[in-house]
C-alpha cells in the first residue's frame, strides 16, 4: 500500500484513497495515517477529493479517541485545499465526523470554525452546502455556544450576491428553530426571516414561507400572517403558472399554524369561562 501511495498514476493513488474507508477498522493505524497523510500532498484533487471519506470511516474504530488530533488536522487541510471541489466536499460531509460517538471539545471546536469560515468561502457553491447541511449540524449542536458562530455567519448569507445561495439558506433557516431553541431563534434567526421574506426573488420568498410553521413550533408569528398577505398576492398575480402554483404549497402551512392557534385560543376561551 505504500508503494501503491507513491506511484505516479493517479488512477492507482485514486482507487487507495476510495479504498482507505474500507480499511481504516482492519489495518495497522499508524499505516493508515501514513496513507492519508501521503495521499493528502498529492497534486490531483481527485485523489485528495475522497480523504474525507476516509476520515469519517473513522466513526466505529476502537481506538478513536487517539485519532482526534490526527482527524482535525487532516479536516483543516481539506477545508483550506487549494481545489473547490475538496473543500465543498469537505463541507457536505462534515457533519459526519460531528456525529462521532466521542470528539475531544478542542476538535469539536475546530470542526465548527471550519465550517463557519466556509460560509465565506469565494466559490458560491461551497457558501450554497453550508446552507444545505445547516440542519444536519444542527441537530447535533445547536442548542450549543458553539454553535453560535454558524448563526453568525447566517447574516452574511441573507445579501449574498447569488439567488441559490440565498434560496438554500430559506430552504434550511427556519426548520432549525426547534433544534436552537427560542432565544437563539429570537436573536439571530428571526431578524434573517424578516429580511428573506421581503427578497426580491418570489422563488425564495416562497421557500422560506414553506417552512413557517416550524417558526412558529418556537416563536408566536400568528400576528405576522395579516402582513404576509399582500407578498402572496403579488405573488399569486405573477404571469408564470410555475410561480403561481407554488401558493397553493403554502396554503397548507399557513392552515396548520391557524388551526394551532385557534386551538390555543379556544382552551384559554373554555378555561376562563367554563
Amino acid at each position: 500500500m505504500k508503494k501503491f501511495s507513491g506511484q505516479d498514476s493517479p488512477l492507482i493513488k485514486k482507487e487507495l484513497a476510495i479504498t482507505l474507508k474500507d480499511l481504516s477498522n482492519l489495518i495497522d493505524d499508524e499505516l493508515f495515517a501514513d496513507l492519508v497523510s501521503t495521499l493528502l500532498k498529492d497534486s490531483n484533487d481527485t485523489v485528495r477529493i475522497h480523504i474525507i471519506d476516509a476520515i469519517i470511516s473513522l466513526k466505529n474504530h476502537p481506538k478513536l479517541d487517539q485519532f482526534s488530533d490526527f482527524i482535525s488536522n487532516v479536516v483543516l487541510k481539506l477545508s483550506n485545499d487549494e481545489s473547490w471541489r475538496v473543500r465543498l466536499t469537505v463541507c457536505d460531509k462534515i457533519h459526519g465526523v460531528l456525529n462521532f460517538p466521542f470528539l475531544r471539545p478542542q476538535a469539536k471546536s475546530l470542526l465548527i470554525e471550519v465550517y463557519a469560515k466556509m460560509f465565506e468561502d469565494t466559490e458560491a457553491e461551497i457558501r450554497n452546502i453550508c446552507c444545505l447541511r445547516l440542519e444536519s449540524i444542527a441537530e447535533k449542536i445547536g442548542k450549543e455556544e458553539l454553535f453560535d458562530k454558524v448563526l453568525l455567519e447566517l447574516k452574511k448569507i441573507e445579501k449574498d450576491s447569488i439567488s441559490y445561495v440565498r434560496g438554500a439558506l430559506a430552504s434550511t433557516i427556519l426548520r432549525i428553530c426547534p433544534l436552537i431553541g427560542k432565544n437563539k431563534t429570537s436573536d439571530y434567526i428571526f431578524p434573517i426571516f424578516l429580511n428573506l421574506i421581503k427578497d426580491e426573488s418570489h422563488e425564495i420568498r416562497m421557500t422560506i414561507i414553506k417552512s413557517l410553521d416550524r417558526l412558529n413550533e418556537v416563536l408566536n408569528i400568528d400576528v405576522l400572517l395579516p402582513s404576509l398577505i399582500p407578498s402572496l398576492v403579488e405573488i399569486a398575480s405573477n404571469k408564470s403558472w410555475r410561480v403561481r402554483i407554488q401558493i397553493t404549497e403554502s396554503i397548507p402551512v399557513m392552515a396548520r399554524i391557524m388551526v394551532i392557534m385557534n386551538f390555543i385560543f379556544s382552551f384559554i376561551y373554555y378555561l376562563i369561562f367554563t
